[in-house]
């Protein structure tokens, strides 16, 4: 393993006042206005050229993700398929670079660069190596017609933060970081804003089309995109997108709801805790609780006996971020659940409840063998502030001295 050289502390401090003294790297993008001429070029398109090039200089075998093992692929797989979705949103027909006949083009052009950082390797005896946990990427989409060029740049960076990290999966400086460098929300967003000017329609229209990728990880995007716009009817698609077919559109949808926070999802939301999928039913229980509607109450109750305890602990979040007091006896069962998770999360709700009736199994809890749980209900009592908590709490700290 390999653990990183830390400077001290106060110069930590002076490095990250510099740095955000300036631009960050990080989802930064430039784009300009489009020329009528080009305007009117895409406007009579009917075939669209869709170009991606790939340029990594100092790293000639990009593998993705980084496994040696894995064919050699870059962030094209996933770019591509986004841009052709949202110009089939016109009905436009995309053919490939070697086609010799097309109205418009559409270029993608990604430029990633590998950066090293300084780690002591371990075990002893110690030695200092220099590895690629830092990768920057980017990527410009150019829209050119009638001699006109409307291009969107955006940058994206990404560094590993762990500590510890394992030299060989970072010592080449194709093993960078490349996949998380990429931030496909933020391309999304950028590039459907650019493509909305060109193409003279509503962004929304070009986002929805998105949804339409059978990636989860662009699907999920996309969702929180939509979740993020101002419009009337985003709520609507994302409530049908929650009995699509596909588990992963599903998950994005109850995702981008709890971003949403609208009260009109409740309804569908509570018929999605019902799903066959465990991490559906999980998005859509966390989506409730981000909503905070008391109609979801009965509901969640039942969802903290779910089989599943990502939805049990998410339910118990849940019931605390909604704060009625009915919550504090199915949260007291919750802090006898099997699984650490769930206790903690049972404690921390039953903390923002503030239900003095919940302070003796609180009490108790403090006897649990998982220090996380113990962490959380020592919080839990404190938000409650109810006087009996005083003794046990000091005797806990007794025992952690």
């Amino acid at each position: 393993m390999a653990q990183e050289n830390r400077a001290p502390a106060f110069i930590v401090i002076i490095i990250v006042l510099q740095v955000i003294s300036f631009c960050p790297l990080s989802d930064a993008s430039t784009s300009e206005a489009p020329d009528p001429k080009l305007v009117n070029a895409f406007k009579k398109a009917k075939v669209i050229k869709l170009e991606v090039k790939e340029v990594y200089p100092k790293a000639e075998d990009i593998s993705w993700p980084n496994l040696r093992h894995f064919r050699p692929k870059g962030p094209a797989i996933h770019i591509r398929p986004i841009v052709k979705l949202m110009l089939q949103q016109q009905g436009l027909r995309i053919v490939r670079p070697e086609s010799k006949q097309w109205d418009a083009t559409v270029s993608i052009d990604i430029v990633g660069t590998p950066f090293k950082r300084s780690y002591f390797i371990m075990p002893r005896p110690l030695r200092h190596e220099e590895l690629y946990t830092r990768a920057e990427v980017e990527i410009t989409v150019s829209c050119k017609a009638a001699g006109s060029v409307c291009s969107n740049t955006i940058h994206h960076s990404y560094t590993n933060p762990d500590e510890y990290v394992t030299p060989e999966y970072y010592r080449r400086p194709e093993d960078a970081p490349f996949e998380k460098a990429l931030s496909v929300e933020s391309f999304i967003k950028s590039t459907s804003e650019m493509l909305s000017r060109v193409l003279e329609v509503e962004q929304v229209k070009i986002v929805l089309k998105v949804l339409q990728a059978e990636d989860g990880r662009v699907f999920s995007a996309a969702a929180r995109v939509l979740a993020s716009m101002r419009n009337t009817h985003i709520v609507e698609v994302l409530c049908a997108a929650l009995t699509n077919r596909e588990w992963w559109m599903r998950k994005g949808a109850a995702q981008a709801l709890s971003l949403r926070k609208d009260p009109n999802a409740v309804e569908p939301l509570i018929a999605t805790l019902r799903d066959e999928i465990a991490t559906v039913r999980e998005a859509a229980t966390w989506a409730l609780g981000s909503i905070g509607d008391a109609r979801a109450f009965e509901s969640l109750t039942i969802a903290l006996k779910d089989d599943d305890k990502s939805v049990r602990a998410s339910a118990a979040w849940s019931l605390g971020e909604i704060r009625d007091p009915r919550g504090v006896k199915p949260l007291v069962v919750a802090l006898r659940d099997k699984e650490s998770g769930v206790r903690c999360k049972a404690a921390v709700a039953l903390g923002k409840i503030e239900a003095p009736g919940a302070v003796d199994a609180l009490i108790a809890a403090l006897n649990d063998k998982d220090p996380y749980v113990v962490e959380y209900t020592c919080e839990a009592l404190g938000m409650i502030g109810d006087s009996r908590a005083v003794q046990p709490l000091i005797a806990q700290l007794d025992n952690d001295l």
